[in-house]
């Protein structure tokens, strides 16, 4: 599966928090999220987000696994992302 960050998104971080400007609302965004969401670059795969994500977070692959499931859906969701393949 590969995660591609939509273009139309600005951003603008302030101290420890991101906010997410697209379709004339504002997202904000903290912790893990944060975190997933500055390593997409403009793409990348899951399991290498996975991989990302738990070599930062003291965590177990399965628990990462379904966290990162949940935010991706709902990047995709806000259409802040476009995830191609399964």
């Amino acid at each position: 599966m590969i995660i591609d960050k939509n273009p139309f998104v600005v951003e603008k971080i302030q101290e420890d928090v991101l906010f997410l400007v697209y379709n004339d609302k504002v997202h904000v965004l903290t912790g893990c999220a944060l975190f997933i969401w500055s390593k997409i670059d403009t793409s990348i795969s899951y399991d290498h987000l996975l991989r990302k994500l738990t070599s930062e977070y003291d965590v177990l692959e399965k628990k990462a696994d379904k966290d990162l499931k949940r935010i991706i859906n709902q990047f995709s969701e806000l259409e802040f992302v476009s995830v191609k393949g399964g």
